[in-house]
């Protein structure tokens, strides 16, 4: 099996950009991205392929950087 990541339309390459990375647990991939700006608010794919077919997956990611909705955010997990 090989899993891609793309945001947009540029594949992720960890190797690239070290604040990427592609975690593999059993059955499971997932995307880390370390030291989040606010450029990195987008849309992000994850599509697998094998030999019997390919199938996608996305998220859209909004990074928010407003001091108020972090305050408001940061309240909301101590309740």
């Amino acid at each position: 099996m090989e899993i891609r990541w793309y945001r947009e339309t540029t594949e992720i390459n960890p190797y690239n950009d070290t604040r990427f990375a592609i975690c593999y647990d059993g059955t499971k991939c997932s995307l880390a991205i370390a030291n989040v700006k606010e450029d990195d608010s987008g849309r992000y794919v994850c599509e697998a392929n094998n030999r019997i077919g390919k199938v996608s997956s996305f998220a859209r990611i909004l990074v928010v950087t407003d001091p108020r909705i972090i305050e408001a955010d940061a309240k909301l997990k101590t309740r």
